[in-house]
Parts: structure tokens; sequence; C-alpha cells
């Protein structure tokens, strides 16, 4: 319960407090604590035995003081003003690490703001000259962790160091990276950002924005220009043909074969086409980018339209996995760090609040049912989470949501604390008034336990510095030699591998003729018409069936009325038009199962009382014997069926003919 911190994915603590209890009563259950901890060094199991067996009181005692128990019955009452306080009732471990188990430090540190520098600024500086303390005493950069509440946080944290690097030279973090959450996006490398563009250029070469976003991209990946004159160069181009000017006459052309391939052979080839994946460094988000390509046309649609509606709602959710034995310093929010283990863990803007506040305040989905006023007959409401719902009727959701969202923030807090095995480090601000926010808490918490006396906890107050702005407890211990891990090998490629091209050895079924473009036009056309044709049952499906294949993808902007046209003058023709009027029962790509088991699937079976037409659609100029063939098969299949006026049509609608089949019957 303690580390349920999940509540905006729908997780919920009170499952293994309150539910289990009331649904599996009947079976005995048995509470056992997990009281043993392996993971920490024994300073700061001592610590944190201390912090949270005082902290979640002062936060309950918070929160009762501006609770109304007047809204809730007696026993409601009760259970949400004690609630913080039974969570955290057996938290009390025992240190259990078999290697190096003594020792481990833990620093506090809050800062005041002042007119020159804001809380956070003072952590700015002071978190780099920490972590080299660390490094200069041998501490792998790998084993050590920056812990935030926000993106925006890990962001700071990681400008704070690249920043102090860039002053001093990079004294004592010359040879470490760092990997944050935001560098491990998929979508934050530049040949991924290409790409993408590329796929929407393909879709729609008309978008000058993304015309723009392309240009920039490709100079970021083939650096030719100076800033100054890319910006200049690109705002130009806005208003001229920019596609010549981003590719030369061979790269237009492979363009113009690679649209009438799969999604992942256009990548491949692009990569191939514009020498992508030459950089070491990018080679692991193609891979990653290429490997989520793959992964979505396993089960999705293969065509670009779907693919960038996917990219752009989940795709740019996707990120690098963590190789395992890297010897990067790592920064990720809590949420993130849940199940991990740090060495050394740093938390350096503990300045969050346990309350809900201005644009983060959730939206709450109120029960109206039995409260009075204008909305009582609408089953939910959604309202907007503030402190003036306490004057409203609401107030019992307002206080509700108040105490889960406590609970959230010291839970965050807690799996931030217990991440660490030697080094814990806290920043924040300096305001002991305010028990709601995290410093508050923590300050508080470092001077109540002074008034408690009890020889299993850490007296917390005798760890204060003279100045009450900086607690210690521990040295930093030395690092231990722990049994080393099974090395992890690991190749490093140079650059990216994919398609070769027609380079490489392939079976050639066809002449020459069959790869150019206008023969790929024609098939294209034709598959693109008999896919029309599964959706048209009646003349007047002509039209949405054509917006249909549009969203999907599959028929550009520009040949949406080209297509319609086409479509309606065909089943206008005199000889099929009947097929279209509307007074069939129409059965498009229906399966009939043969005794054999297998499967006979014609385009179209008209049924109009007992007498059924059966027609297949062919768009090539060339008939054939295997298409008589395959009628005769549909209409003997459908007569054993039990319909036994069966009338079969080829119908070659390209070339304009329509030629009935019948069968040969044996004398």
């Amino acid at each position: 319960m303690k580390q349920s911190i999940y509540r905006w994915r729908n997780s919920d603590w009170k499952i293994l407090k309150e539910v289990i209890y009331d649904d599996f009563n009947a079976f005995n259950l048995i509470d056992r604590s997990l009281d043993s901890n392996y993971r920490s060094r024994e300073n700061i199991v001592n610590f944190n035995n201390a912090f949270f067996s005082f902290a979640p009181d002062i936060l309950q005692e918070e929160f009762n003081s501006t609770f109304d128990s007047s809204l809730f019955d007696e026993k409601q009452s009760n259970d949400m003003m004690d609630k913080i306080s039974l969570i955290y009732e057996n938290v009390v471990q025992k240190a259990a690490r078999t290697v190096c188990p003594e020792g481990g430090a833990v620093r506090i540190q809050l800062f005041e703001d002042d007119k020159e520098e804001k809380w956070m600024e003072k952590v700015d500086q002071e978190l780099p000259v920490s972590i080299i303390e660390l490094i200069k005493r041998g501490v792998e950069p790998g084993d050590i962790a920056i812990l935030v509440r926000t993106h925006k946080e890990g962001k700071r944290a990681v400008d704070a160091i690249l920043d102090h690097r860039q002053k001093n030279d990079g004294e004592g973090m010359e040879e470490f990276s760092i990997m944050s959450n935001e560098s491990l996006y998929i979508k934050n490398s530049a040949p991924v950002r290409f790409l993408v563009c590329l796929l929407r250029y393909l879709d729609n070469p008309g978008d000058k924005l993304n015309l723009a976003e392309l240009y920039f991209e490709y100079l970021t990946i083939k650096p030719s220009l100076t800033s100054a004159e890319n910006i200049k160069t690109i705002t130009s181009l806005l208003r001229s043909d920019i596609v010549k000017a981003i590719f030369s006459p061979e790269e237009i052309i492979e363009l113009s074969f690679l649209k009438k391939l799969s999604l992942s052979e256009i990548l491949e080839g692009a990569i191939r086409v514009f020498s992508i994946g030459k950089e070491p460094v990018d080679v692991p988000y193609i891979q990653a980018f290429m490997g989520e390509v793959m992964d979505y046309t396993r089960d999705n649609p293969g065509d670009i339209v779907s693919f960038l509606n996917w990219w752009e709602e989940e795709g740019v959710k996707k990120s690098l996995t963590v190789p395992e034995g890297s010897n990067a310093l790592q920064v990720l929010t809590i949420h993130k760090s849940k199940g991990l283990q740090f060495k050394h863990v740093f938390i350096p803007y503990a300045g969050w609040s346990f309350d809900h506040s201005g644009q983060k305040a959730p939206i709450l989905w109120c029960d109206m049912s039995n409260k009075p006023g204008p909305f009582s007959d609408l089953p939910l409401v959604p309202v907007k989470y503030s402190s003036h719902l306490v004057d409203s009727y609401l107030n019992k959701e307002y206080f509700q949501e108040k105490l889960d969202s406590y609970i959230d923030n010291i839970n965050l807090l807690y799996v931030a604390f217990t991440r660490a095995e030697d080094g814990l480090y806290l920043y924040g601000p300096k305001n002991k008034k305010i028990t709601s926010s995290v410093a508050g808490l923590v300050s508080n918490s470092l001077d109540k336990t002074a008034e408690v006396s009890d020889d299993q906890l850490l007296n917390l107050s005798e760890y204060w510095g003279q100045e009450r702005d900086q607690w210690q407890y521990g040295i930093l211990p030395e690092v231990c030699e722990e049994s080393k891990k099974d090395e992890v090998r690991s190749i490093e490629l140079d650059a990216y591998s994919g398609w070769p091209g027609f380079s490489r050895m392939r079976l050639k079924y066809q002449g020459l003729e069959f790869f150019s473009e206008d023969r790929a036009e024609k098939i294209r056309k034709g598959t693109i018409l008999h896919e029309l044709f599964e959706h048209i049952k009646t003349k007047d499906d002509v039209n949405n069936a054509v917006e249909l294949l549009n969203e999907q993808g599959k028929i550009r902007s520009d040949e949406k009325q080209s297509y319609l046209t086409h479509v309606t003058k065909i089943i206008s023709n005199h000889e099929v038009s009947d097929w279209f009027s509307g007074k069939w029962e129409v059965k498009s790509e229906a399966g009939i199962l043969l005794k054999s088991g297998k499967t006979r699937r014609p385009d179209r079976v008209m049924i109009d009382m007992n007498r059924v037409i059966v027609v297949d659609y062919k768009f090539g100029e060339v008939k054939s014997e295997s298409h008589i063939r395959q009628m005769k098969g549909y209409i003997n299949s459908l007569q054993q069926m039990g319909y036994e006026n069966v009338m079969g049509y080829l119908w070659y609608v390209e070339l304009e003919s329509v030629d009935e089949i019948k069968l040969e019957h044996k004398n």
C-alpha cells in the first residue's frame, strides 16, 4: 500500500487495505508484514524507519485541521481522520542486507529564497558539486540516480549538470554520460523525425508546413548551412518549390518508387536513399523505430495514414530500453523508479505539494443522484477539483479526493526514499510552516521525533546543523567491493544496416516491364477498384466507399473525384446497373466452405428470392481459362448449397466486358 503511486492509472490501494478483507472474510486472512530490508544500508533503514513513523501522523494532523467531520457519519469520519496513520502503522523494518550492511548516509539541505536567487537556483548549483564529490570517491556514474516529480524538473536537473560541466571545463564530469527519460524518447531522434516527416510528405505532398519541417530535419541529419541560412532558406522556399530544394532528381525518382511499397519497405528504402544511420549515436533510435513499425504493421493496417495517426497518439510515447550495465547517470521520475534501486539517490526538487493545485487539479466525476439542486437529474457531473468545493454540495467529494491526494504523495516520498542503497540526498525549500508540502513535512518530521522516546527509532532532531538548514546522518561509505555480476557483453554498431535496395539477390518472375511505373500504377488502380466494390452494394454506396479508402490512406485526396466519377460510370453500364439497383441481397467476399475444409470466396453474390447471381471482378486486360474454371467452381458450390437457379458472370471491368459462364450439363 505504501508504494501505491499509480491511482491516475486506476490502481487502488484500498483493495489491499480494505476490500480484500470484505471479499475474503470467510477465508481467515493472515496479515504478515515484510519487515526485512535487503536493499539499503543500516543508516538508511534507520532513517526511513524513524521518518515514516512520524511523518504520516503530522500529515494526518494537517488534513484533520481542515476536515469537516460533520459531513460524514461517525464511522466514515473516524476512518478518514486515521487513514494516513493506519497505512504506515507497520513501517519499521530490520536491516537485513548481507553485503556491506553497515553505514550509509542521508543528507538533507533546505534553501531559503532571497532577492538574488530562488531556492531551486541554489539547488542547481549544489547538485553537480555533490555528484562530483561522489564520483571522486570512486562511485560509478551508473550507480547514481536523480529522482524528480515531473519531466520538467528532470530537464532542469540535466541542464544544471551540463551548465556546470561547461562552466568548469568538465572537471570531474568528463567521462560519463547522462541518461534521462527525455533523452530516451524515440521521437527526439533527428533521423526518426525526418522519417516521420517523409511519410507525411508521401501522404500529402502539398503540406508546406510539413515540407518546411522536413527540410529542417534534413539539414539536421545532413548539416550543410549555418542556422541563420537555414531559416532564411526555409522562409524563401515556402514561397517556391521546396521539394526540388530538399531532394535531388535521383532522390525524387527513388521516392516515386518507394511510395508504392509497404510501410516498412518505404522506411528502409528512405534510410538507404538518404544515407541515414551512419552515426553510431543514431543507430539505437532507428532500430527501435523500425522495431515499432514492424510491431505496428503486424496487427494493424499498413497504410501511411493509419500509422501516422498511431504515431501521434501512441508512438511518440515509446522510448529506448536502458541497456543492462550502462554506466550513465540516470535522471528519471519517481513513478519510473518504482521497483528499481540505486546506490546513491538524489531528490533535488522536494518542493511539491501534497494537495492538487492550479492547472494540475483533476476532474472529479461526481454522483449527483442524491444531491439537491438543478443537477440531481444527471447521473454524473464532471467538476474541476478546487478548495472552493468546500462550500458546495460536493464538499464530501472534495475531502475524499484531498485525502487520496495526500496518500498518493506521501507514498511517492516513500518510494523515492526507499530506492537508495548507500546514500540518500534531498534538497528543498526552507519552509517549516507549510506541512502540506514535502519540504515542510520533512523539516517538521525531523523536529517532531525529539519529543518521542523510542529505543527502536532514531532521534532525528539530533542531526541538524547549527543553522538548521542542513541535516546529516552517517558519513559517505566507502565503495563496497560486492561480488561482480556476470559481465554483459555488448556490441556497438557503427551504422544502421538496413534494406540494401535492389542490389540484394532476388528471383525474377517477370520481365523488366513488370517494374515499370505504368504497370505498378495499373496494379494499384485494380487493387483499389476491387476494394471499392467490396463496399458498394448499391449505387448510393459509391461516395462512402471512396471516402473510406481515402481515410485509410489508400486513395489520395486528389484522386477522390477521379475514382468517384470512374466507378459511377462503370456501374451505370446497362449490363450491370441492375446489380446495383438495391433489389438484391448482396454478399461481398463471403466465404463458401467446401467439404474438403477449403474456402471459396467469390467477389459478389446477389440473391433475389430463389435466383442467384455470382460475379467475379477482373481488372486486367487479358481473359483466361483459369477465370472460367474458377467461376464454374463458384456456380457448382452454390448449386450444392441448394440454389437451383444460379447464373455466373466474369466482369472484365476495364475491358467493359461481361461474360456469362454456364456449366456443361452431362446427358
